[in-house]
């Protein structure tokens, strides 16, 4: 069975939703490019030796692992519920019209 062509509104919200991810994509790589180079300057100007220096470097590293992790799930749920939308427009478009 064979499902029918998307209507001209279900292309657009698909394309939509592409480029959407697209841009997502995009700023999240921008982003992880610019917290690198904050990183790598970091490193160049902490002195290692200084204890306070050690926690104050230790405790953002914390901060940012926590956050990452976070951001991860958040992309990864915000992925599911995207697929199930998707599968849901699918099924839609498959089921037979009852009104």
């Amino acid at each position: 069975m064979t499902s029918p062509a998307p209507t001209a509104a279900g292309r657009a919200a698909l394309d939509r939703l592409d480029r959407a991810n697209q841009r997502v994509t995009i700023t999240i790589l921008l982003a992880a490019a610019i917290e690198a180079v904050l990183l790598v300057f970091v490193l160049m100007v902490i002195d290692f030796k200084d204890p306070l220096h050690q926690l104050v470097f230790l405790l953002a590293m914390l901060t940012y692992f926590t956050l990452g992790l976070a951001i991860v799930a958040l992309g990864a749920h915000v992925s599911r519920v995207q697929e199930r939308l998707l599968t849901a427009l699918e099924l839609l478009r498959e089921a037979p019209d009852t009104r």
